[in-house]
C-alpha cells in the first residue's frame, strides 16, 4: 500500500454517495490509518457473516425439526392404523374360530342330552310297564263287573266311570312320556318351575322303589324363571334317579324343595360366576351313602361314574350342569360319607307374569296301584 498510487483520487471517489461507510471511513487519504485497523474491520465483517451463516442454520435445523414433529404424529397414525388393521384381522379370525367351536359344543351338548334323557327313559320303561299293567288290570276288572252288573239288571255306570277314569291315568302317562323324551328343545320363556317338580315327583314314584320315601317342600307360590321346561325336567329326573341310585342298598328318604331365596355378595362371592340377587332354589337330597371328597371336584365331568359298566354312562350330572349354566344359574353339592349328598340349583327369579304353565296331572302315577 505504500507504491505510487493515486490516494486523492480515491478519496474524492469514496466521498460519493453510495460509497460503503467503512472505505468512507477507512481511506487511504488518512495515512495515519494503519492497514491492521482496516483487517481488524474486515475480520469483525467476516466474522458477523459467520454469526448469521450460523443462525442460518440454527433456523434449518429448526425448522426440520418443526417438521418432522409435525409429519411424525401422522406417520405414528399410520403405523398404528396398520397395525390396528392387522390386530383386527386376527381377531376376528379367533371370534370366526370360537364361534365354530361353540356351535360344534352346543351340538355336542345337545347330541348328549338327547342320549342321556334317551338312557333315563330306559330307566323309566320298568315303572311304567308296571303302572300300564295296573291300568289295564283295573279296566278288565272294571270292565268285567259292569258287564256282571248289566246281566243282573244293575246300572254298570260306576264301573264304568273307573274304567274312564284308568283310561285317562293311561293317557296321562303316555303324554308325560313323550313330553320327556320329545328332541326338540323349546324356547326358554317364564315358567313357574313348581307345577314342573310336581309333574315330575309324579312321574318319578312309578320307578322308585318301595324303600324310598319322598319328602317334599315345594312353595306352590314360588317365583318365576326364564326355562325350558324340558330341560328342568330333565335335570330333575336325573339328580332323582342320581340319589335313588345312592340308597339302593338300604331304605332312605329323597328330599326334594323348592323354595326363594336371595343370594347376597358374601355369598355369591363364594362361587364363580355366581352374581347376587333373586333366585329359585330347586334342591334334591339323599340320605345314602354320600361321595367321597376327593371325587366330589370330578363329579360333573363328563363319563365319570363311580357306578358299575351296566348301571350307568356317567353322563348325568354332566347334563345336569350344563342345563344349569345354560340357564345362567349355579349349581353346589354337600356330600358325607355315609349320610347323604344334597344338591343345590339355583335358578335366576324373574318379575314377570307367567305366558306358559304346566297343568299339574290330575292323578298320581302310583308304582304300587
Amino acid at each position: 500500500m505504500d507504491g505510487p498510487y493515486n490516494w486523492g483520487g480515491l478519496a474524492q471517489f469514496q466521498q460519493r454517495p453510495g460509497f460503503p461507510p467503512i472505505f468512507r471511513r477507512h481511506g487511504m487519504k488518512d495515512e495515519d490509518k494503519s492497514k491492521k485497523q482496516l483487517i481488524n474491520e474486515l475480520s469483525e465483517l467476516r466474522r458477523r457473516i459467520d454469526q448469521l451463516q450460523a443462525s442460518e442454520s440454527k433456523l434449518k435445523q429448526v425448522e426440520e425439526t418443526l417438521q418432522k414433529v409435525h409429519d411424525g404424529p401422522e406417520e405414528r397414525v399410520k403405523e398404528r392404523t396398520i397395525e390396528l388393521s392387522r390386530a383386527n384381522l386376527m381377531l376376528k379370525g379367533e371370534i370366526a374360530k370360537r364361534r365354530q367351536g361353540e356351535e360344534k359344543r352346543k351340538q355336542l351338548q345337545a347330541q348328549i342330552r338327547q342320549a342321556h334323557r334317551m338312557e333315563s327313559m330306559g330307566i323309566l320303561a320298568g315303572g311304567i310297564a308296571r303302572e300300564f299293567n295296573n291300568i289295564i288290570g283295573d279296566i278288565i276288572g272294571n270292565t268285567e263287573i259292569a258287564l256282571y252288573d248289566i246281566m243282573q239288571g244293575y246300572s254298570p255306570q260306576p264301573k264304568l266311570e273307573a274304567v274312564l277314569k284308568a283310561c285317562l291315568r293311561a293317557e296321562e302317562a303316555v303324554q308325560q312320556i313323550l313330553t320327556f323324551s320329545r328332541q326338540d328343545e323349546q324356547e326358554k320363556r317364564p315358567l313357574q318351575v313348581s307345577l314342573v317338580v310336581n309333574e315330575t315327583l309324579q312321574l318319578l314314584q312309578t320307578t322308585l322303589p318301595t324303600t324310598i320315601d319322598i319328602s317334599k317342600n315345594i312353595e306352590s307360590q314360588s317365583g318365576t324363571v326364564m326355562a325350558d321346561p324340558t330341560q328342568v325336567q330333565q335335570m330333575l329326573m336325573n339328580l332323582c334317579s342320581n340319589a335313588a341310585h345312592a340308597m339302593r342298598k338300604d331304605q332312605g328318604v329323597l328330599g326334594v324343595s323348592l323354595v326363594d331365596v336371595n343370594i347376597d355378595a358374601d355369598v355369591a362371592a363364594q362361587y364363580p360366576d355366581f352374581t347376587p340377587g333373586p333366585y329359585v332354589r330347586l334342591t334334591v337330597s339323599d340320605t345314602g351313602c354320600g361321595i367321597e371328597p376327593d371325587m366330589l371336584e370330578r363329579i360333573f365331568d363328563p363319563y365319570f361314574t363311580t357306578k358299575g359298566p351296566d348301571e350307568g354312562s356317567g353322563m348325568g350330572l354332566a347334563v345336569v350342569h350344563g342345563i344349569v349354566k345354560s340357564h345362567e344359574g349355579m349349581i353346589t353339592v354337600e356330600s358325607k360319607v355315609g349320610e347323604g349328598t344334597t344338591f343345590h340349583t339355583f335358578f335366576p327369579r324373574i318379575e314377570r307374569e307367567v305366558t306358559f304353565k304346566t297343568e299339574a296331572p290330575e292323578h298320581f302315577l302310583m308304582g304300587n296301584e
